[in-house]
């Protein structure tokens, strides 16, 4: 091979991986060239702490790159709407469900790059809201969530909007925050809540008629029309409710709502793959969820 490079003569060294691949990098010289000399090999020697040094930093950068790619696929798994924003509601990044959200343009929009709310006072009150968080982020104080109601032009139910800010105290590191940001949860009241029965019953160990009851009390169905759903009495639908109230360690329905929306199901997606958010009906379910 190094013949037909026409090279005579190579100054190479390798270097050994904790996983046991070699790397390894070459100086070569063709047939018309001087042999190397012992201040090359020198020379040479002294940029194998420097090829080190770019090679652990090629393989960190790899690894950050890698664990954003897997942060934005996570937040777009996500059925609620996610808007990062800066200190001036510039959008940052927008997951899926919350790209929708701004496509609809329906109480919540993007001009210039940044968010806006359809009512001018709910737009002010946002952009107080975030430049607020961010200062006492940046102090090292942890603010709670804060709630907006957004009104749509479309006349619907107004969108619940929860603000937080996503920042942290350690060291700074490459890849990690430079500053703080501020996170929007947004979400579609009018879209069907979904909370599959299968998963239910594999996740509070319930039989399938328990977890399609329960399945149907997330939809905000009332106990008669389950009892009509299911084609069963209403006096077996409070059984059965009863023997998940047990399993589940609730004593009130809404308590019971309150524990599925806070496990896992809430991310599923629907068949045409569009994020489906589980609250369905206010804001207060989407107010419970921790920042």
């Amino acid at each position: 091979m190094l013949d037909v490079a026409d090279v005579e003569y190579s100054l190479v060294v390798s270097l050994r991986e904790d996983d046991g691949s070699l790397i390894m990098l070459g100086v070569f010289r063709g047939k018309q060239s001087s042999h190397f000399h012992e201040d090359d090999v020198a020379t040479f020697g002294e940029l194998i702490p420097y090829l080190k040094q770019a090679i652990r930093l090629s393989e960190h950068l790899a690894r950050i790159n890698f664990a954003n790619r897997i942060a934005l696929d996570a937040l777009d798994a996500i059925a609620m709407g996610i808007l990062i924003v800066d200190d001036g509601a510039r959008l940052v990044h927008a997951n899926a469900a919350g790209q929708r959200i701004i496509e609809l343009d329906d109480g919540v929009s993007v001009h210039g790059g940044l968010i806006r709310l359809h009512d001018p006072e709910q737009d002010t009150a946002l952009r107080r809201i975030v430049r607020s968080a961010l200062a006492k982020a940046r102090t090292g104080a942890i603010p709670p969530g804060e709630a907006l109601s957004v009104t749509r032009p479309s006349g619907r139910e107004p969108l619940p909007l929860l603000a937080g800010t996503l920042w942290h105290s350690t060291p700074r590191q490459i890849g990690g925050l430079d500053r703080p940001l501020a996170m929007l949860f947004v979400s579609l009241p009018e879209e069907p809540q979904e909370a599959p029965a299968d998963l239910l019953q594999r996740l509070f160990g319930l039989t399938l008629a328990e977890a399609r009851v329960c399945e149907r009390l997330v939809q905000g169905r009332a106990l008669k029309d389950i009892a009509e759903d299911l084609d069963i009495t209403i006096d077996t639908v409070r059984v059965h409710l009863k023997n998940v109230f047990a399993k589940t360690g609730v004593n009130r329905q809404a308590e019971l709502i309150a524990k599925i929306m806070a496990t896992p199901v809430w991310m599923r997606r629907n068949d045409s793959g569009a994020a489906k958010p589980l609250n369905g009906r206010g804001t207060s379910a989407t107010l419970s969820y921790p920042i």
